[in-house]
């Protein structure tokens, strides 16, 4: 058999999958399997993965990263595993654009302005989803005129 085979690649890529998504018979010291699987969700948002299977997403790359989890929660030792990802998430949370966007066109639209700043800047999902064009520089100064920024806003 040589090395370029297909046999050695399929065998070399399934190294790394030791567990399949869910099983937690190689966890050291897990919690109940809801809890794990919440971590593991937690952990994947951290690094903007997901956790479902979809078209481009398929059951052997979440085995691959639920072994990823595993061996890594064994290496980091459970408790001091969820202190990083929690320490993840908050830093996540304060530099995520796509949160801080969707923030920004919430808080637009509790004060009935057209649109949002992001939408003006670069379009926005949100607004776009309610068929709202992109102001021109100037039609989104006269909003700002109009719909003065709240202080929650302005922080």
């Amino acid at each position: 058999m040589s090395f370029n085979s297909h046999e050695t690649r399929s065998s070399f890529a399934d190294s790394f999958v030791l567990w399949p998504l869910r099983d937690c018979s190689g966890v050291h010291d897990p919690l109940p399997e809801k809890e794990m699987v919440s971590w593991f969700a937690r952990w994947s948002r951290t690094r903007s993965k997901p956790v479902t299977e979809t078209l481009s997403v398929t059951q052997r790359s979440l085995d691959q990263a639920w072994t990823a989890f595993v061996l890594r929660w064994n290496v980091e030792t459970g408790p001091r595993f969820r202190q990083l990802i929690e320490a993840r998430e908050e830093t996540h949370q304060r530099y995520a654009l796509g949160e801080l966007a969707e923030r920004m066109c919430t808080l637009s639209w509790n004060e009935d302005r057209p649109c949002c700043y992001v939408h003006h800047l670069e379009g926005c999902v949100g607004c776009e989803r309610c068929r709202v064009s992109r102001p021109s520089d100037a039609d989104w100064a006269q909003i700002v005129v109009e719909y003065p920024m709240t202080e929650e806003e302005s922080r």
